[in-house]
Formats: structure tokens, sequence, C-alpha cells
């Protein structure tokens, strides 16, 4: 995550002629370019760097059923935790240490273990996924319904907005 954020990844490029465009000399030649025009430089020598603009928007972000158009929403500050679905219950796990590191990946596998072994193997009566699938204003009207029943109800559902991503098991 703080790699992203830091802009430290390079584009993946498509390379038609990459014995030409595929060296550390056209990488210098693109960094010499203003990075507004860079690209179209690499179109020059058939070089297509795939876009990257929504990068930021992978993670840490959600679209929240609103009546005519869905609102989009990221979150950036802060945000440790993950949610996973397993038989329609949701989880929050911090994946994060408070420094921004990612936890290690035996770690991570070790909760998921845990995650898909140990849990409630019952389906929830009530799985909330389903209304996800319905048509938006229906979903829309149903969310504000459940947000209104309690400030519980309103409080999960700013978790799972705020996740980092949502896994389903």
């Amino acid at each position: 995550m703080n790699s992203l954020r830091a802009n430290w990844l390079d584009p993946e490029v498509y390379h038609l002629h990459p014995t030409k465009t595929n060296t550390e000399q056209f990488r210098k030649y693109l960094r010499f370019l203003p990075k507004r025009v860079s690209s179209y430089g690499a179109f020059v020598q058939n070089a297509y760097p795939l876009d990257m603009s929504q990068y930021d928007r992978l993670f840490n972000s959600t679209r929240i059923p609103k009546h005519e158009c869905d609102l989009l929403v990221s979150n950036h500050n802060n945000i440790r935790h993950i949610v996973v679905i397993k038989n329609g219950h949701y989880y929050k796990v911090n994946i994060l240490e408070k420094n921004g590191d990612l936890l290690s990946a035996e770690k991570i596998a070790s909760i998921m273990k845990y995650l898909c072994e140990d849990l409630n193997e019952e389906e929830n009566p009530y799985p909330l996924g389903y209304f996800t699938a319905d048509k938006r204003d229906r979903w829309a009207t149903i969310r504000e319904q459940i947000e209104a029943l309690s400030q519980h109800n309103k409080q999960m559902f700013k978790e799972i907005d705020s996740s980092i991503m949502l896994i389903c098991l």
C-alpha cells in the first residue's frame, strides 16, 4: 500500500518492438520527457503504457448505492483492515501494522486459514450480500432501511465501506 501511495510503481508497458523499447536506454529517454507528454513519446515508438489511473481507487474505495447514481467513496486515512465474508458472516481483519507496513504473508495466511476452518459453518439466514446484486435503487432503499434500524448497523456499514478490500470465501 505504501509503494502505491508513494508512486514507486512503474506502469506495465506493452511493447510492439521490445528489442527497441524494452531497454534501459528507452526508459531513460522517457524519464527526460515531461510527465504530461511521456506517454506520447512511448506511443511514437509503439510502446503502450497500460493505464494505472484507476489503481488509486482499487483499494480503500467503494460504491455506496444511492438513488439514481452510486456514491464513489475513497478512504485513505489510516485504514488498516479488510473485510472477509464467509457464509454471509462478515469479519474485520487488520492486515496493516500501525506504521502502515503489511503483515507478513504467513500471518495473513494463518488468519485466512483460521477463518476458513474454525468459524461458524452455518449460513447467515439474512445474507446482506444478496441485496448488492439487486437493482441499485432497490438496494439503496434497503440499505437505508437497515442503517435506520440501529446505530450498530450504521457503524457496520461504515466498517465495510472503509475497508481496504472485501474478500469472499
